[in-house]
């Protein structure tokens, strides 16, 4: 799995964010038993899945999976944020 994330490019072809959480939900979650949760991170809209929001959803429900979605604006990238050092 850490092989996929560090060899994922960017490509013009537009932001497929639900074909990407969809196959992770039918291809890896779905196999592994008991309730899981994905934090999924994302720099924008999905601007090229195919897959429909409801066939997603439903491939979640289906997979005893709880999504937490964060979003990370691009004006953000590079730059350092402070934490907390307080924060557990």
């Amino acid at each position: 799995m850490e092989q996929l994330i560090r060899n994922t490019k960017i490509n013009s072809n537009g932001i497929k964010l639900r074909n990407a959480i969809y196959v992770a939900a039918t291809e890896i979650l779905k196999k592994v038993p008991g309730r899981k949760v994905l934090v999924l991170v994302s720099t924008g809209n999905d601007t090229g899945s195919y897959q429909s929001e409801r066939e997603t959803l439903e491939q979640f429900v289906e997979s005893d999976t709880i999504v937490y979605s964060l979003f990370y604006p691009p004006r953000f990238q590079g730059k350092r944020l402070s934490v907390p050092r307080n924060i557990v």
